[in-house]
């Protein structure tokens, strides 16, 4: 889209380039989602308002300009790159489509009123968006990110002009408008859903602040700015270098479902798993690929458990864990790290 707003601010661009740029951004839209479905989800509404207003600014058909060929050639783009996760989907009992229609059906609905949920969602985007910033210190955000705003109202005008502002606000209002929507699941939404939009929330926060180095005073709060910056994140960074930013790795979830799987031998056993994202896909992946025809059985005498920590901040982790505690007795405990394994018997 970056490239598109290019070719599409100059026309004598367009002529050269424009076509490819098209298919690279929708081949890009499609390739993301194979990585990270949530984040990627609200690309397609932001493109599609992207097309509309190079439409109206362009105009439609021609040499540069989106045409009927260019439009063909995004559709078998889009759509082929699915094929891989199509064949992995239907291979696999439909998990894909089923986990992503289990996602959205209206189980556990939020009891919100209309304007509660309103300010619950804008606090998770305020809390999510000003965390890669200030991951500490939010009210000293609070007076930049609101330096910031009042910059872009003052000078709306000259930076609406700018080639990536616009881009970057599509993106960014895609998500905020769509998650507005989606109640389902007790209304739960991640940090992680927003990862796709941090690079362009942040690009708009420093375009903004840039504007501050234009006088002596500005240039002072820039050097503020940065000071708590780098007081803040700096340490952080180093604690992540040195330890790291989860109590366990990729190889010790595969560890813990080979485990498991050993474990159970030929016998039917059942799997129950707690994330702290609710929804364990990781691990239904995890059971398809190393079980490869040896798959958990719902309703098995033989059950294990399955949780990762850091687990005590979450009050759903511990009601879970007593519900299991109820179903079945633990016989053997096992962990990998912060994946703590059980085979539990049931209790009749």
């Amino acid at each position: 889209m970056w490239g598109l707003k290019h070719t599409v601010a100059q026309p004598k661009i367009a002529n050269k380039e424009g076509e490819i740029w098209w298919v690279i951004a929708v081949f890009l839209i499609a390739l993301s989602f194979q990585f990270e479905l949530a984040s990627a989800f609200f690309y397609l509404p932001a493109f599609l308002v992207f097309t509309f207003w190079a439409i109206l600014r362009q105009g439609y058909g021609g040499h540069g300009k989106l045409n009927n060929k260019t439009l063909l050639t995004m559709f078998f783009v889009f759509f082929i790159t699915f094929i891989p996760q199509t064949l992995f989907n239907f291979k696999h009992d439909n998990i894909l489509l089923g986990a992503l229609g289990n996602a959205l059906k209206d189980r556990k609905e939020i009891n919100l009123t209309f304007w509660e949920f309103i300010k619950f969602r804008f606090d998770f985007y305020y809390r999510a968006l000003t965390s890669i910033i200030f991951p500490q210190k939010q009210n000293t955000l609070n007076a930049f990110l609101l330096a910031a705003i009042g910059i872009y109202i003052a000078n709306a005008k000259r930076l609406l002009k700018a080639k990536f502002v616009i881009t970057f606000l599509i993106f960014i209002i895609s998500p905020i408008i769509g998650f507005l929507f989606f109640r389902a699941n007790e209304a739960k939404v991640y940090d992680y859903y927003l990862v796709g939009y941090f690079v362009p929330f942040i690009i708009l926060f420093s375009a903004a602040l840039s504007q501050l180095a234009k006088n002596w005073l500005g240039i002072a709060l820039l050097a503020v700015f940065f000071l708590i910056f780098f007081q803040t994140n700096i340490p952080m960074i180093n604690s992540y270098l040195k330890k790291g930013i989860a109590p366990f790795t990729f190889k010790d979830q595969i560890s813990s479902v080979k485990w498991v799987l050993d474990d159970a031998r030929d016998n039917p056993f059942s799997v129950d798993v707690w994330v702290a994202p609710i929804i364990p896909h990781a691990y239904d992946y995890l059971f398809l690929w190393l079980g490869e025809t040896k798959r958990p059985i719902k309703d098995a005498d033989s059950l294990y458990t399955l949780y990762e920590e850091p687990g005590n901040l979450y009050p759903e982790r511990n009601a879970w864990l007593s519900q299991k505690n109820k179903e079945g007795i633990v016989e053997e405990e096992v962990q990998f790290s912060g994946i703590t394994v059980q085979r539990r018997t049931k209790t009749r």
